[in-house]
């Protein structure tokens, strides 16, 4: 194994033929600081030895990506990573790129902002089916700045607006799945069209649904306004970042940390991101159609937009595009 110094394996090989009778939990063959290496037995899984040494049945991903497996089978040596490292996701012949995945309404026929419960469910159990895991954008924040390990094929979900069908439609669905996602919606439309206060507060309380700002009224920050003067289109930007911000705070009577935004229709400038940089956000959102490496700028971050008529192998061309090879 090429985790383990010569001298773990070398007790590894002198425990074999007693390992190779056991059938029960995992047996513990050496330990060291950073490691632990274990002869799997048939009464353990990856969420049973997570649990054991990792403290959560979550980080199991740690265990499958640290030893290059995803199938648990008892008679195996395994090299369990207890060590944090610092990760920025560069690996020996490629780069990790986290495509992001934004969706918008959900209903009962595929359209290019709407897409059906079946179809959503599909496409998720297909990134479970497949071991892609799904992490949180706080996740995915702490990764970037603080180089906090992801799993290899992580994806993150967002949903955008604020559509009434997040909370009927998709949020069942990630329940039922146990998936995060981050919702956006722009701070007009709550509780006056889209979701309500108290919706987004449940979502918000179930730990999987982190609620952000996506502007106040989900103007383009591109286009100036019949007759707007270059003074009222600086003081719209004002209103569109703070007014959204204190609102959605206020609506789930909490501080928004870390601060993330979506800009609508994606369209961004320097004006923009000034404004969120002096806002404290920390990352913020287009719909640039690409990955992201850890080193991308946060206030830029691409997200592939998730269309309803989009066929089944677009989605897994998307969600596959998690590697950038030397």
């Amino acid at each position: 194994m090429t985790h383990v110094s010569a001298i773990l394996v070398s007790l590894c090989l002198l425990m074999l033929s007693g390992c190779a009778q056991h059938s029960g939990l995992s047996i513990e063959i050496a330990k060291n600081a950073e490691e632990v290496i274990i002869f799997t037995g048939e009464n353990d899984s990856f969420n049973s030895i997570a649990k054991r040494y990792l403290g959560n049945s979550d980080l199991k991903w740690r265990i499958q990506d640290h030893n290059d497996i995803n199938t648990y089978q008892p008679g195996l040596y395994l090299s369990i990573p207890l060590a944090r490292k610092t990760h920025f996701g560069f690996y020996d012949d490629y780069e990790q790129q986290v495509p992001i995945l934004v969706y918008h309404n959900f209903g009962r026929v595929n359209t290019a902002t709407t897409i059906t419960a079946d179809k959503f469910k599909q496409q998720l159990l297909y990134l479970v089916n497949n071991n892609f895991r799904v992490i949180s954008l706080k996740q995915y924040f702490q990764h970037i700045q603080l180089g906090q390990q992801i799993p290899k094929r992580a994806v993150i979900i967002t949903i955008d607006d604020g559509y009434r069908a997040t909370y009927s439609i998709a949020f069942p669905i990630l329940k039922a799945l146990n998936l995060p996602a981050t919702v956006f919606i722009y701070s007009d439309y709550i509780s006056n069209g889209g979701l309500s206060k108290k919706q987004l507060n449940i979502m918000q309380a179930s730990a999987l649904i982190d609620v952000q700002p996506h502007s106040k009224t989900h103007r383009n920050f591109n286009r100036l306004h019949k007759a707007e003067t270059q003074q009222a289109y600086l003081d719209s930007i004002d209103e569109e970042v703070e007014v959204s911000t204190q609102k959605v705070a206020k609506t789930l009577n909490s501080i928004l940390s870390p601060r993330f935004f979506a800009y609508p229709y994606g369209e961004v400038n320097p004006v923009v991101t000034d404004k969120l940089t002096s806002e404290g956000f920390d990352l913020a959102f287009t719909v640039v159609g690409q990955s992201n490496k850890a080193y991308n700028a946060p206030l830029l971050l691409k997200r592939y937009q998730i269309f309803g008529n989009h066929s089944f192998e677009k989605f897994q061309q998307i969600i596959e595009s998690n590697k950038d090879f030397h």
